[in-house]
């Protein structure tokens, strides 16, 4: 069985690493890997409305747009809601 050193590990053949899987196959060094991102916001992240303006140039302002429209009308109810609470205190 063939063995490879990467990062001061013994990788045997066929075997995963915590970094990378190495095979030896054909005399040929075989490296898989995966790459997993995250985003968390409001907004889609920059490269996907990027995407976006690749099919339809104005897609991103328009989800900028509605989530901009969406965030007001959000605001709104809530502070409806405060000023029924408020209101309500004040009867008893």
């Amino acid at each position: 069985m063939k063995q490879l050193k990467k990062s001061g590990q013994n990788v045997l053949q066929g075997k995963r690493t915590d970094e990378k899987n190495l095979k030896i196959a054909n005399d040929r060094i075989v490296i898989e890997g995966t790459k997993t991102e995250t985003y968390s916001g409001p907004l889609p992240h920059p490269s996907i409305l990027q995407g976006y303006k690749q099919i339809e140039p104005d897609f991103p302002m328009k989800v900028v747009n509605e989530w901009e429209r969406n965030s007001a009308h959000i605001r709104e109810q809530e502070q409806k809601e405060l000023d029924l609470q408020f209101k309500k205190e004040l009867r008893g």
